[in-house]
């Protein structure tokens, strides 16, 4: 039985990527090889630290998760959602402040979604 998944993302800026790693505590490294029990051998642009798990540009410049999410704690696609949220959050409070929005405020809701709030 396979244990190797690949998630497709719309993540494509990899600062904020890496910002939202690490407000998430998920420590990672640069271009490594993921060889693990079920997976051997897979070059990706970040691993994350302490798992056979790690992100690869694709040739559209988008990225994916690839790798053994088994024994994780958590599915795939719980894991991945998790940092697309961040990524998500991190990446349009950038926007804002680009477009010179201040005291742009996070509130998080009891449904798990995130509520935005900016003054221009």
């Amino acid at each position: 039985m396979s244990h190797v998944s690949t998630v497709k993302t719309q993540i494509r800026d990899l600062r904020i990527l890496k910002q939202a790693l690490s407000e998430l505590k998920i420590s990672f490294e640069e271009g490594k090889e993921i060889n693990g029990r079920y997976i051997k051998d897979v070059k990706v642009d970040l691993h994350l630290s302490g798992t056979d798990v790690g992100l690869i540009k694709n040739s559209d410049g988008n990225y994916s998760f690839k790798g053994d999410f088994y024994g994780m704690g958590m599915g795939e696609t719980r894991f991945c959602n998790r940092i697309v949220q961040k990524y998500t959050v991190l990446k349009l409070k950038d926007g804002l402040r680009n477009l010179g929005c201040n005291g742009i405020t996070e509130t998080s809701l009891e449904n798990g979604e995130i509520k935005l709030s900016a003054v221009a």
